[in-house]
């Protein structure tokens, strides 16, 4: 009789143990699941950032373009005054 006592505990055990175990890959898949979802939220982001880093560089481009062109003319405006006053 004890030995049939210490079959079930063992077995009890083994129950308890074995539900853990299943909650805890419950959690993993969720999780897993989770962060595939912010993986391809990381990946969008990511390519936007470059989209608007190429952007921005444009505008640098432009900008420098614009700054060099004003400094030019102002340049050539003094200039001119100079010589021709």
């Amino acid at each position: 009789m004890e030995q049939y006592e210490k079959i079930t505990e063992s077995l009890s055990e083994i129950k308890e143990r074995t539900a853990s175990v299943e909650t805890k890959i419950d959690i993993v898949l969720r999780n897993e699941e989770k962060i595939d979802v912010v993986k391809d939220i990381a990946s969008k982001a990511r390519d936007s950032a470059s989209s608007a880093h190429k952007r921005v560089d444009n505008i640098d481009k432009w900008m420098f373009a614009i700054g060099s062109t004003l400094i030019l003319a102002i340049i050539s405006a003094v200039l001119g005054l100079v010589l021709i006053g």
